[in-house]
């Protein structure tokens, strides 16, 4: 390769930079703008996550149950990255729709990038004050003792959103009815993906089951780095690492069928 072209690739590089940095700039204006419909949208699992732990300090306390020392962790936990997962794939759509103002050189896929990038962001800063206040106030095990883990899951959730975002936008842009179809898959995740139960316990051949779902493995994997004798007889983290893969490159061949089907 010349130095010709290894300097023109590198301008293509720099080129993609910037349109990346405008269109995430844009994006942070229009929030501005609207500074809470992202705050909206990051308070169902907050709310969930109260409701469980005012529950558990009139009710679990008493009862003595198993989970009576860690069940605001635990839960918390499971919500945190189900919703993780919830908030990067929905309302993808409307990351595509054309803005009022496009770059020449912008993209579909700059603005799904976006999307996620902002999303991610979004998180992060959610998980500051939520794990910082159980710290403080119920479980010292809130501090992650594992970031490996921890960050492991979270780029897995990220690639199974990016994933299952673009295939949702696809199909509901195609079928009216999938718009009320996938929110429900999506909520179906905080029943069997592990989130207010410890799917190792459970019979053989229901975890059997279950572990077809790469978000179980997700959660417990999440778990793991926040609880250092957390069961991994479910957990997977080949098959996890293989889901992820399949959605990346599944999202991918959707996003280039649709913007084929669109020019044609």
């Amino acid at each position: 390769m010349s130095f010709a072209e290894i300097r023109s690739k590198v301008g293509h590089i720099k080129r993609y930079g910037q349109v990346m940095l405008a269109l995430l700039h844009r994006e942070e204006l229009h929030r501005r703008r609207n500074p809470m419909e992202a705050v909206v949208l990051m308070m169902e699992p907050v709310f969930l996550i109260a409701t469980l732990t005012t529950l558990w300090m009139f009710i679990g306390r008493k009862s003595g149950s198993v989970l009576a020392s860690t069940p605001v962790l635990f839960y918390s936990t499971g919500l945190f990255i189900v919703y993780f997962f919830i908030f990067i794939s929905r309302r993808m759509r409307r990351a595509v729709e054309p803005p009022a103002r496009r770059f020449p050189i912008e993209r579909r896929l700059d603005h799904i990038i976006t999307h996620i990038v902002i999303r991610v962001f979004d998180y992060a800063i959610l998980s500051v004050p939520l794990f910082g206040m159980i710290y403080v106030f119920f479980d010292r095990n809130a501090a992650p003792y594992d970031m490996g883990s921890v960050v492991g899951a979270v780029l897995a959730v990220t690639s199974l959103g990016f994933g299952w975002g673009i295939a949702n936008m696809a199909l509901g842009q195609r079928f009216w009815l999938w718009t009320r179809i996938a929110p429900v898959l999506n909520r179906s995740l905080l029943i069997f993906s592990g989130v207010f139960f410890l799917p190792d316990f459970l019979a053989p051949g229901v975890r059997d089951i279950l572990s077809w779902n790469p978000m179980l493995h997700a959660v417990a994997l999440f778990r793991r780095g926040f609880y250092p004798g957390y069961p991994e007889l479910v957990l997977n983290t080949t098959y996890l690492a293989a889901t992820t893969f399949l959605a990346i490159l599944g999202g991918l061949v959707v996003e280039r069928t649709m913007r084929k089907s669109e020019v044609g």
